[in-house]
């Protein structure tokens, strides 16, 4: 075993020992204000207890990025009414088209990585154009170019949703100028599509249901909601085999997300695509583990940038194109 292994697991059996001890941590006078909850019933009576935890940290910093949105709203008569809007249009019956579209992205994009070289970039070449492409089809959003669609999302999530600490003018500045251009792209893009008739996605069913007047709602309010579907939409992070009734990754109580089971299916298409390419491997040494952007960079240091995998060199390309392709027809037929 390498000393990076020994490292990491005496590191993490640290970490679990002091946990066990002292499960509530108050940060101190560094940060004040700052308490982090490591239990899982403590972290769910705190969703429990939405009028005395509020999210309004949240509700400012989202205000000044692309304006009034549920994901920073405390309960009352405007939360209600938007998040009726937003329940409206998001359909179980999606469930299939997600896999579908997720499916049929991550098996073009295998393809083209893997065709002609062993070797594939898990994060440039597969899920970071997966989201694009999923953001565009689904939600109705496309990038304007060169990713820049993904880079001022990942600002705006970045500034939002992080602790006030780790959010200072560096951040705040270039975040609120790209969120400035983000919401202008996607009013520019509600506007070129309303007084259609189209419900393919996200998009098209809040223009449909903002005709009634009776509603209140305009199409920079549409811009504004699907922003907030968008970047309140993605999963972080979860420890595989955690138990489902265990799990607070989607939140809970008030604020849970009711659109939770778009990114769990976004997510596991993803990754049983990556888990059918044959003999699949991660690369060796740093280029197989997962690696953020540039240090020095904002948002790219806090995001995946790389990680590499091998698939097997000796199959024939015509052997790995069924091979993926059956998984998709089988996967998009779940």
């Amino acid at each position: 075993m390498s000393r990076f292994d020994w490292s990491s697991r005496l590191k993490n059996a640290a970490w679990s020992y002091a946990l066990r001890s002292r499960p509530i941590i108050k940060l101190g006078e560094r940060f004040p204000g700052v308490t982090v909850l490591t239990r899982r019933d403590d972290v769910a009576d705190v969703f429990a207890r939405h009028e005395e935890f509020s999210v309004a940290t949240y509700g400012v910093r989202l205000k000044a990025c692309i304006g009034p949105s549920v994901l920073g709203m405390a309960d009352g008569p405007v939360y209600r009414r938007e998040l009726n809007l937003m329940r409206s249009v998001v359909r179980r019956e999606d469930a299939a088209l997600i896999r579908g579209l997720v499916a049929g992205f991550a098996g073009e994009l295998i393809d083209q990585s893997t065709r002609y070289k062993a070797r594939i970039d898990l994060v440039s070449e597969l899920c970071d154009p997966i989201a694009l492409r999923f953001i565009e089809s689904y939600y109705g959003l496309p990038d304007p170019g060169q990713g820049q669609l993904l880079r001022w999302l990942r600002m705006l999530s970045y500034y939002v949703f992080n602790l006030y600490f780790l959010t200072g003018p560096k951040v705040e500045i270039p975040t609120i100028r790209g969120c400035e251009s983000l919401l202008a792209h996607a009013q520019q893009v509600a506007r070129s599509r309303e007084g259609q008739s189209d419900e393919r996605d996200i998009l098209g069913r809040l223009l449909g249901r903002v005709r009634d007047p009776a509603l209140g709602f305009d199409v920079n309010d549409v811009a504004r909601i699907l922003l907030s579907f968008i970047s309140g939409g993605t999963p972080r992070s979860s420890r595989v085999g955690r138990p489902a009734h265990e799990r607070l990754l989607f939140g809970d109580s008030l604020h849970r997300c009711f659109g939770e089971h778009i990114g769990m299916e976004l997510v596991t298409q993803v990754v049983k695509s990556v888990l059918a390419l044959p003999q699949l491997t991660r690369a060796p040494g740093a280029e197989g583990r997962v690696q953020t952007g540039d240090k020095d960079r904002y948002p790219d240091f806090f995001y995946p940038a790389r990680m590499m995998a091998d698939v097997n060199r000796e199959e024939s390309s015509d052997a790995s194109d069924a091979h993926r392709h059956g998984f998709q027809a089988a996967a998009a037929a779940e």
